[in-house]
């Protein structure tokens, strides 16, 4: 096989499977889970099957996080929607927000939801 198809299989494959469902089990890892991770990757890139501008792992999961998160703030039909929180509106538009959305009390970091609602607030 050449590099190019080489890189396009490990990118479909291998990438995809740890991006696929990485909100669900990212932040129950341990550092050294994803240190084992990142080096699983790394090790793609030495042996060309990544190329060698490939973003992180790290990168990679928060861009997933953020596809995701996107799809079920404007689409009412998906599964997830149900569990975001009450609209805010404000008389006032002081700067843009990343989202409309009020901000739960608790703040835990392991729920894919409140971990997104809080990302980008400062």
């Amino acid at each position: 096989m050449s590099v190019e198809n080489l890189q396009m299989v490990y990118k479909t494959v291998i990438i995809s499977r740890l991006t696929c469902t990485s909100n669900a089990w990212w932040d129950y890892t341990t550092a050294d889970g994803m240190q084992r991770i990142a080096s699983f990757v790394r090790r793609g890139i030495r042996i060309d099957f990544y190329t060698s501008k490939a973003p992180t792992i790290a990168e990679l999961v928060e861009d997933s996080d953020d596809k995701l998160f996107r799809n079920i703030r404007y689409n009412e039909n998906h599964i997830l929607y149900q569990l975001l929180p009450a609209h805010v509106y404000f008389g006032y538009n002081l700067r843009p927000t990343p989202h409309d959305r009020q901000l739960p009390s608790n703040h835990d970091k392991r729920n894919f939801i409140n971990r997104l609602l809080f990302n980008d607030i400062y």
